[in-house]
């Protein structure tokens, strides 16, 4: 058998025997609420970087109508924020109401239980190979 054989057979052997359908509601809510902390951070940055060109701006009067703008746009994100913000605190809500227990910062639940899954399926693969 040729390498490439054998690392094909093991990695349709990992994958094909995932059931991915098995995640609870409460995995879904943790996955909600990291997209949701994903999304907060993106607004934040974005109002970063906005006031940055803001102050850039300032310095030439040519770009006053810009400035405004850009102005209406920071009111904008600030606003999806908030939204947001309060999308947040309804899932850690939900979580919590589901008998979860909330993460910590950055919350890898879902990604860390399809690593073990893998590992262990992994695992049992090369068990079974003798390898």
């Amino acid at each position: 058998m040729k390498i490439n054989d054998f690392t094909n057979k093991l990695f349709i052997g990992l994958f094909s025997s995932i059931d991915v359908t098995e995640n609870s509601p409460l995995d879904d809510l943790y996955f909600d609420l990291r997209a949701l902390q994903d999304l907060r951070q993106v607004k934040i940055d974005k109002i970063k970087a906005t006031t940055d060109i803001i102050e850039n701006l300032k310095k030439n009067p040519v770009f006053a109508n810009k400035i405004l703008i850009l102005q209406d746009e920071i009111r904008v994100l600030e606003r999806d924020r908030e939204t947001i913000d309060e999308q947040i605190k309804d899932k850690k809500d939900a979580i919590i109401d589901a008998g979860g227990v909330l993460p910590k910062q950055n919350p890898d639940h879902l990604e860390s239980k399809i690593e073990r899954k893998l590992a262990s399926k992994f695992r049992k693969l090369m068990k079974h190979l003798k390898i």
